[in-house]
């Protein structure tokens, strides 16, 4: 048995052994920006040094820039945990009734054919410009792959697994938590993933479209006042807290779902 200490040492040489070829790529990307805009292959108005992005970053710390970040992370969080838990009980109950998957299925994939920018505006206008319009946003770009993943987790369940729980006696609520949920445990996070990271995209876009604060807001104001190199460093901070997100529901998966192969090193 490996200590505690051995198996985060464990886990973190598989951590870096899988993410620095990206932390490679974006380095020398990032090199390859900075030389261009630095001898003036292309103009500093179209691509700003990585230096000047880097330096707009280490000037947001102040209270001004964390109020607008905060209200993006609140908007980002809460939005995709209302998004989340509608997802799960919309997936469960279209699994469980025929009626209502015919029923709702086409109102989730209608929801989501409109597209994002053209639903802010008239979250903006009937809800106004405070941080619940920009919160329901978020929430309804990310129930949408959590639904369908929860759909998809239940129905891929082998059947031969639940008639043998069943012969033991089991009901259909411990069939449900002990078997179909586990088994569907995977493909729900999966859409977890991608809906907690789509969650930003949506109080983002949200606040573009009517807002008095939150990253959306700076990055128009940046964008008005030409300040490319800190429009780019929003964006930056915008993919940081997508990825954050991303990251806590992946320590999430790997804590709730123990049992899978390689779970200690992000399922592999």
């Amino acid at each position: 048995m490996k200590s505690a200490m051995g198996r985060s040492t464990d886990r973190l040489r598989a951590s870096t052994k899988e993410w620095w070829p990206s932390v490679a790529f974006l380095g020398l990307f990032a090199l390859a920006v900075e030389v261009l805009a630095r001898t003036g292959s292309v103009p500093r108005v179209i691509l700003p040094p990585v230096s000047d992005v880097a330096g707009s970053i280490s000037g947001m710390g102040g209270p001004f820039f964390l109020r607008h970040l905060g209200m993006t992370a609140f908007e980002s969080v809460v939005g995709f945990a209302i998004g989340a838990a509608a997802g799960l009980g919309i997936g469960v109950m279209m699994y469980y009734s025929r009626v209502l998957e015919r029923l709702l299925y086409p109102i989730v994939v209608t929801s989501k054919a409109v597209p994002v920018v053209a639903m802010a505006p008239l979250l903006t206008f009937w809800l106004g410009y405070d941080v619940w319009a920009k919160t329901l946003m978020a929430a309804l770009v990310s129930y949408f792959p959590v639904t369908v993943g929860t759909v998809s987790g239940l129905k891929y369940v082998d059947e031969d697994l639940t008639d043998l729980v069943r012969s033991f006696g089991a009901n259909e609520w411990v069939v449900f938590t002990e078997v179909r949920l586990r088994a569907a445990l995977p493909n729900v996070f999966a859409s977890l993933k991608v809906g907690s990271v789509l969650s930003v995209v949506g109080s983002v876009v949200g606040e573009m479209a009517g807002s008095t604060g939150g990253l959306g807001y700076l990055l128009l104001s940046s964008i008005y006042y030409v300040d490319v190199a800190s429009s780019a460093a929003v964006c930056v901070v915008m993919a940081g807290l997508g990825l954050s997100m991303f990251a806590s529901v992946s320590l999430l998966e790997r804590k709730i779902i123990y049992w899978r192969p390689g779970a200690d090193n992000g399922g592999r």
